[in-house]
């Protein structure tokens, strides 16, 4: 959290807020700022990371209300794997954001999950396209918008195949369709890979090597080529 000094009503205005885990349940962050004896502002917040995957969507909704005119920045978690019942239908609404420069969704996708894929009709790549679909593109201007969607790939099997065959279409659709690319600078896929021997182990992944595994997808071939999208491994 930071802040800069008081305005004229006292409070501190924050330009920098991370809400951390473990989550905080079932208690609304909006109503901190609302209360009157609050002593902090949120109106002029340029940076809000969400780094709880279990925060509900109304709370994060409820924040960016707050912050609409002036963030710029938003990072958060998206886990529909995550134990938690029942899944929430609802992505969060960036639609008053109409300043945002910088997107980064994060995610952890598992192997057992696509072992088995009548588990869950939903996936995570699906929420993010549709997270991005909310945005305000009537009041973007061109290439305002740099996406990063950072992915820990843990125990996938066959991960040099099955990694182009994970659920790729919904997201492909979005960043490949006229009305919302135009407003899309740069999308980097960042991927850490997880593998187990006796214990998770990161296995290093150069930026040629997911390039020669993502590329047998052809729709984020395509993307790639047209110079928008970008594949890193860290």
């Amino acid at each position: 959290m930071s802040g800069t000094p008081q305005s004229a009503s006292g409070k501190v205005m924050l330009k920098i807020l991370e809400v951390g885990f473990p989550a905080l349940g079932n208690h609304p962050m909006a109503p901190w700022f609302q209360m009157p004896y609050s002593p902090l502002d949120v109106s002029q917040l340029r940076r809000l990371t969400v780094s709880d995957p279990y925060c509900p969507v109304s709370h994060i909704d409820d924040i960016l209300v707050l912050c609409s005119n002036a963030l710029e920045e938003l990072d958060f978690q998206v886990d529909l794997f995550a134990n938690r019942l029942p899944l929430d239908d609802k992505t969060p609404n960036l639609g008053s954001l109409r300043n945002l420069s910088h997107l980064t969704a994060r995610t952890c996708i598992r192997g057992y999950p696509y072992q088995q894929p009548t588990i869950r009709e939903k996936n995570d790549l699906s929420y993010i396209a549709a997270v991005l679909k909310s945005l305000p593109f009537n009041s973007l201007r061109p290439q305002q918008l740099r996406i990063d969607i950072v992915m820990w790939i843990v125990l996938l099997p066959d991960f040099d195949t099955n990694l182009a065959l994970l659920p790729w279409s919904d997201l492909i659709s979005v960043l490949d369709d006229e009305r919302f690319s135009s407003f899309f600078l740069k999308v980097d896929l960042k991927i850490r890979r997880f593998e187990y021997d006796l214990r998770s182990v990161h296995v290093n992944m150069t930026s040629t090597a997911l390039l020669s595994i993502l590329d047998k997808n052809e729709g984020l071939k395509k993307l790639r080529e047209k110079g928008l999208l970008s594949y890193t491994g860290y």
